[in-house]
């Protein structure tokens, strides 16, 4: 990656963090250089390395609960997710 312009705040933390996402054939990843000083964007992350908290607790069947309520209503058929799923990967093999 070169990255030809200042990163800041949000900017930067979403832009750095994309690096580490994981696609097939990826093995590793190279930062080429870079306009910001190594403490600028540490002072990027430094807020979401502070606090991070939740205001309420969270439920882990919420999703499944409303993959059953999207079922329940035909909004979408299994053979559609899955042509879905081939279009998408497509996609991302035409970027790799």
């Amino acid at each position: 990656m070169y990255v030809d312009k200042k990163l800041g705040g949000v900017h930067a933390v979403q832009t750095l963090s994309r690096l580490d996402r994981t696609m097939r054939g990826k093995t590793e990843t190279l930062v080429l250089d870079f306009v910001n000083e190594a403490e600028e964007i540490q002072k990027s992350f430094q807020p979401y390395f502070q606090t991070t908290s939740l205001e309420e607790e969270t439920d882990p069947n919420k999703l499944y609960d409303l993959q059953s309520e999207l079922k329940r209503f035909e909004i979408y058929t299994t053979e559609e997710v899955k042509e879905l799923e081939q279009e998408t990967t497509k996609t991302r093999k035409t970027y790799s």
